[in-house]
């Protein structure tokens, strides 16, 4: 059974689009109408596989943006979101995008639309669950990285949780098995999913990857470049 969490503090709206989920085969509902309460769902329910999130989550001028606070949780998760949203503002479609959303629905919603774009929602998360890096015995990992207890698929760093992308964490695993090799273009352009994979487009990626373990430790340089050929995640003796 595939868990859908829906996130919408207009309680009307939020059953009816618990309805129009079910209309899928194969899915139960969680129900959230604020942000403190989806935050325990995501923490105690397990991985979702799809997240309806509206943008604004009440009245209170400090959630007018706290469905985004949400999405970024799903960091590291192979759940898929959809954003949906009344206020105007194009900005917000591009935004949610831009933090590995699905998909950007404004109100008022087509209901037919709302379960076509459910329904590629989920297929996205099974073939997630196909892509996602095989699993790690701990004693593979090279020293520093540990799995995340708190998050499946996740990872730390020097026992603190990395809110690395699901494209992200592709990379890193590629980039461990084994540690001081070096991986070429190729492998790493293989776990990005898109049509271009050159080296400047892997090089951005990699300096996102970078940036989050950074984030963590200001002195991590695990990962480093081979100028021609690829990158590397060195291990010190």
């Amino acid at each position: 059974m595939r868990k859908v969490l829906i996130v919408e503090d207009d309680r009307q709206l939020n059953d009816t689009l618990k309805g129009l989920v079910l209309k899928v085969r194969d899915t139960e509902v969680i129900q959230a109408h604020d942000r403190t309460s989806a935050e325990t769902a995501l923490r105690l329910s397990g991985t979702f596989a799809l997240m309806v999130v509206d943008v604004k989550l009440g009245d209170d001028p400090r959630e007018k943006l706290s469905g985004f606070t949400l999405l970024k949780m799903l960091n590291g998760m192979p759940t898929v979101a959809i954003v949906v949203s009344g206020m105007p503002d194009d900005m917000l479609s591009e935004f949610s995008i831009s933090l590995q959303a699905f998909d950007f629905i404004g109100k008022p919603i087509n209901p037919m639309d709302f379960v076509h774009k459910v329904e590629l929602a989920l297929s996205m998360h099974e073939q997630l669950l196909r892509d996602v890096p095989p699993d790690v015995a701990p004693s593979a990992f090279p020293v520093g990285l540990t799995a995340d207890p708190k998050r499946k698929l996740g990872l730390c760093w020097k026992t603190q949780p990395v809110m690395l992308t699901m494209t992200q964490l592709r990379l890193v695993h590629c980039l461990i098995d084994p540690p001081n090799a070096v991986v070429g273009y190729s492998a790493l352009g293989r776990q990005l999913n898109t049509v271009t994979s050159s080296p400047k487009t892997i090089a951005t990626h990699m300096t996102g990857v970078r940036g989050k373990f950074v984030d963590v430790d200001s002195s991590f340089n695990a990962i480093d470049s081979e100028p021609g050929k690829g990158y590397v995640w060195r291990v010190t003796p």
